[in-house]
């Protein structure tokens, strides 16, 4: 279940009384980093957060965004799991 790309591709979206325009983040994001992104956009500050955390809002390649937890807490790289296509889904469950 956490071998391939696809297990980890969950998206997410924010929403609010006060957002008015839609936009869209295409560069990978790992829920590894989620709670400094989330103080930051609460206006959350602590000496325990990172100063620079990843500006998760911008299209914009992010340092350490390219790492997930698989199951067993073993951490892998993204790019390093193959891609879930519908042949390899076909053959591994025939």
């Amino acid at each position: 279940m956490d071998k391939r790309q696809g297990s980890y591709e969950v998206p997410m979206f924010i929403t609010g009384s006060d957002y008015h325009d839609r936009q869209t983040v295409k560069a990978f994001r790992s829920g590894i980093d989620f709670l400094p992104f989330a103080a930051s956009w609460m206006k959350i500050s602590s000496e325990k957060l990172p100063d620079n955390p990843c500006q998760w809002l911008e299209d914009s390649v992010c340092s350490h965004q390219n790492e997930v937890f698989r199951y067993s807490g073993e951490k892998v790289r993204y790019q390093d799991l193959p891609k879930l296509d519908l042949n390899t889904f076909s053959q591994e469950n025939p």
